[in-house]
C-alpha cells in the first residue's frame, strides 16, 4: 500500500476552507483487505465535509473504511476543513491494511499548511491616487510655508531684540 496527501494551498488565513486530497494505492503484488485510512483533524482545523471513490467515511471518527484494494487499485478521500488558528499546521493521515505477502501494514503521509493573516493591500483607483498625490504636494507646501514663516520671524527677532 502506498498512501499520498496533498493540500490544495501552502498558505492560508484564519476561516478559510482548505482541501486534503489523501490518495491510496495498491502496489500488489497481491490485494488488500481491511484498508483503513484515519484522517484525525488537528485542533487548528474544523471539518466541513468529506467525499470518497470508494467505501465510506465516519465523519465522527475521521476514519475512511476502504475495504479491499485490488492489486494496482487506487481510491482518494477529499476533505474540507476550516482553518480555525494561525500558525504551521502539519495533518498527517494514517493508513493500514492487510495483503496476503506482508501481513498487516501501517503507512503514514502529511501535508503542511502556513495559516496565518495576510495583509492585504487595499485596491486604489485613479482618482485615489491623485487625491492622495494632491495631499502629500500640499503637506510638502505647508511644511515649506512653515519653515519660511518661522526663519522671517527669527530674522525679524535678531534684528528687533
Amino acid at each position: 500500500l502506498v498512501v499520498t496527501k496533498s493540500v490544495n494551498a501552502t498558505k492560508a488565513r484564519q476561516n478559510d476552507v482548505l482541501t486534503y486530497s489523501i490518495v491510496i494505492r495498491n502496489d500488489g503484488p497481491d490485494a488488500a483487505s481491511d484498508v483503513v485510512v484515519s484522517e484525525p483533524l488537528t485542533a487548528e482545523l474544523s471539518f466541513v465535509s468529506a467525499s470518497v471513490t470508494a467505501g465510506t467515511f465516519d465523519e465522527v471518527a475521521k476514519q475512511w473504511n476502504v475495504g479491499r484494494l485490488a492489486n494496482g487499485q487506487t481510491e482518494v478521500l477529499t476533505i474540507q476543513a476550516k482553518v480555525l488558528a494561525v500558525g504551521p499546521i502539519t495533518n498527517t493521515v494514517v493508513a493500514s491494511g492487510t495483503d496476503v505477502m506482508s501481513a498487516q501494514s501501517t503507512l503514514n503521509a502529511n501535508a503542511t499548511v502556513e495559516a496565518g493573516v495576510a495583509i492585504s493591500k487595499l485596491p486604489v483607483s485613479g482618482a485615489d491616487s491623485m487625491r492622495l498625490l494632491l495631499i502629500a504636494a500640499m503637506a510638502v507646501l505647508v511644511g515649506s510655508v512653515l519653515v519660511a514663516a518661522d526663519r522671517r520671524r527669527r530674522r525679524y527677532r535678531s534684528h528687533h531684540v
